[in-house]
This record gives structure tokens, C-alpha cells and sequence, in this order.
């Protein structure tokens, strides 16, 4: 179990540097295509001195180039400074990500499979089946068979979404069925490993529908919890390309920026091209969304609601947690039984065994539902 962690936590730098080392080159190479003439060094000066204090890593000024170049597209960049809040994803996430959200949480979060437990009171899509670490779920959280699961998915007559619970990101793996047998959705099923979840299709609202059809457009709230306040970061609409399934930017679609009263901006795709409209030539600049402050708001709420303390989230780990452990201890205790209540030759030794194994349990038990979360 040792070497398995090692491996997984070995896999997922390289794999994490990989991207990083993809998101360089991307903007290296927005910077080439396009001509984008480089940042001064009177410009580049300021913007340098201010990350020193906060970063363990020198920034590139290559980066600053093309935010200078992205924000040519609204204003006069020979008068409008380039902005140095800016960061890049190959800072951002080994450094700063990594500082603001404490590991053990960022790899509970990741799994979807997790979301149906952490915000139980927040609508979501019904789930037919959730797997999550290979223990298979309903939607209320109980505890079933797969088989089972399956059933309840075939009793529903409408489109279904299957999708891995784990490694998700950019829309990787997401299915849309219509029509589906026993034999596949199983197969289907299987494929994703010990993380899937199995769901209704949504209809999304005719607000985001308008940008593309095919699509579900989510919108995407960034917030930071720091000193018990709640602030907003970012604030942007996800549109997916036309004829796509999923709103991800790195499968197509682009991201929209909003403004606090929900006036859309500009649009901008995976290799940081601004665009005017969508791909379904719907127009994006000037466009209002109606209700955006109460989706902003909610959001706060949200995060401020589930902005657990450590202590807090133990108990729900614990609570989340009990079922599964209480019943393989009693199924475990109860087959030893026989050798606390042993007699004739040997009786002893045997007795010995079972207080020794009985205790050990109990103990497994205590250890796993109160100190391991």
C-alpha cells in the first residue's frame, strides 16, 4: 500500500509538470504566431519585484508579452498598463493552488463521486449510481449493488450522462446515451475503474442555451475563502463549440468573461484567440445575463457554508465513513466468535485468539471512523 501511494503521488507531479510544461509552450507559441512584441524591461521591472516576494520561482516575462497582447483587443496598450495580478497556470497551480487549498482537500474535491456527500443540500443532477473508490452509491447516499444501480437506470425512459467520477478534466471520457442495454452500460460502466458516476441528462436553461445548443453552458464561479471572507477571483461563462456535448475550453469550447452586473465581454478559446460570438455565430460582446449577481451570491454562500475547519470535516468524514466500516467489523467480529466461546481440547489458545483478533478490530474500528479522517 506504501509503494501504491508512492507510485500515485510520483504519477500525479509528473503528470501535473506535464501540464505546466503544455500550458508554456501554448502561450510561447500564442506569442510566436502572433507577432506579439515583447514586454519592456521597464514594464517587466515592477511586475518582477512584486512576485519575488511571494514566489519560490523567477517569472517569465514572455507571459506578461501576451497578456499585453490580449488586452490590445479593448483598449490602447500603449496607454494601459499590462496588469500584474495576472499569473500563469505553470505558477498558479504548483504554488499558489497548492498553498491556498490543503492537499487532503483538493483530493476530495477532485472526486466527483464525493460532491453528492459534501453538498447534499444543493441541487444537482439525480444519480442513478455514483462510484466512488469502488464503493457503489444511490442518490441518496445508501449504499447498493451495481446490479442494482443498473436496474434503476433501465426503469428511466430518458437520456442518461456516464462519466468517470476521477480525472475528469476537459470533458475527458463523458458519454451522452439515449438508448442503452444492460450488457453495455455495465461494460461502460467497468471501463471508468472504481470512480463513475451514472446520471440524468439536464435540459439547460434557454439563457445559455441561445450560445450553443448541443452543449451544457455552465457558468464559473471562483471564489477564496481567506480570513473567514468570502471574495469573488474570477467570473466567466463556459460555451462549448458547436455540435459538442461538453462546454470544456480544452475540447473546443471557449470561456466567456462576466461582468458583476452579467454583461458578457469577450470570448476567448484554448489558445487564447479572442472571439466576438460562438461558433454558432451567436453575439457575445454587449450580451447581458439577467439574475448573474444571485448566482454570484450563491456561490459566496456556498463556499462560506462549506468552508469546513479541519474538525468539521473529520466529523463528516467520519459520519460518511461509519457504515461501510461498522459492517465489515461486525461481519468480521461475528465469524470469531466461535473461538471466544471455544471448548474442549485447546479451548485456551483458542480463547487467547479471539480476544487478541476481537480487540485488534474494535480498535481498527476506532482508529478508522475517528483519527484516519
Amino acid at each position: 500500500m506504501i509503494v501504491k501511494t508512492f507510485i500515485c503521488k510520483v504519477h500525479r507531479k509528473r503528470s501535473l509538470r506535464k501540464r505546466m510544461a503544455e500550458w508554456d509552450k501554448r502561450v510561447i507559441r500564442f506569442v510566436q504566431e502572433n507577432n506579439v512584441s515583447p514586454i519592456s524591461e521597464e514594464e517587466f521591472a515592477p511586475i518582477r519585484e512584486y512576485w519575488k516576494k511571494y514566489l519560490p520561482v523567477p517569472i517569465q516575462s514572455y507571459f506578461y508579452s501576451a497578456i499585453k497582447a490580449s488586452q490590445a483587443y479593448n483598449v490602447d496598450v500603449d496607454t494601459y498598463p499590462v496588469d500584474f495580478h495576472y499569473i500563469s497556470e505553470s505558477i498558479m497551480y504548483p504554488y499558489i493552488m497548492r498553498k491556498l487549498n490543503p492537499k487532503g482537500y483538493a483530493q476530495v474535491y477532485a472526486n466527483k463521486g464525493m460532491y453528492g456527500i459534501l453538498f447534499s443540500d444543493v441541487r444537482r443532477p439525480y444519480e442513478f449510481i455514483r462510484i466512488c473508490n469502488g464503493l457503489v452509491l444511490d442518490n441518496e447516499n445508501h449504499i447498493q449493488t451495481l446490479e442494482k444501480g443498473i436496474s434503476s437506470v433501465l426503469d428511466y425512459n430518458g437520456p442518461i450522462v456516464v462519466k468517470p467520477g476521477a480525472n475528469s478534466h476537459g470533458g475527458a471520457g463523458l458519454q451522452l446515451l439515449k438508448e442503452i442495454d444492460r450488457g453495455r452500460l455495465r461494460s461502460i460502466i467497468n471501463s471508468y475503474g472504481s470512480d463513475c458516476i451514472v446520471q440524468k441528462a439536464i435540459e439547460q436553461s434557454p439563457v445559455t442555451a441561445r450560445f450553443n445548443e448541443t452543449s451544457l453552458n455552465t457558468f464559473r464561479i471562483t471564489t477564496l475563502l481567506l480570513n473567514g471572507q468570502v471574495s469573488v477571483l474570477t467570473r466567466m461563462m463556459r460555451c462549448g463549440a458547436k455540435g459538442s456535448i461538453v462546454d470544456n475550453v480544452s475540447s473546443g469550447g471557449m470561456f466567456i468573461d462576466v461582468s458583476e452586473d452579467g454583461l458578457l465581454t469577450r470570448g476567448a478559446n484554448f489558445h487564447c484567440i479572442n472571439f466576438d460570438q460562438t461558433d454558432s455565430g451567436i453575439k457575445i460582446h454587449g450580451e447581458r445575463i439577467s439574475g448573474f449577481s444571485g448566482i454570484v451570491e450563491f456561490a459566496k454562500e456556498e463556499h462560506e457554508k462549506n468552508g469546513l475547519t479541519i474538525q468539521d470535516a473529520a466529523v463528516k468524514s467520519a459520519h460518511f465513513r461509519f457504515r461501510a466500516i461498522m459492517m465489515t467489523e461486525a461481519a468480521f467480529i461475528i465469524g470469531i466468535l466461535p473461538l471466544l466461546f471455544a471448548t474442549g481440547a485447546g479451548a485456551n489458545s483458542r480463547i487467547s485468539v479471539g480476544c487478541t483478533v476481537i480487540g485488534g478490530m474494535i480498535v481498527a474500528a476506532t482508529v478508522g471512523t475517528v483519527l484516519t479522517p
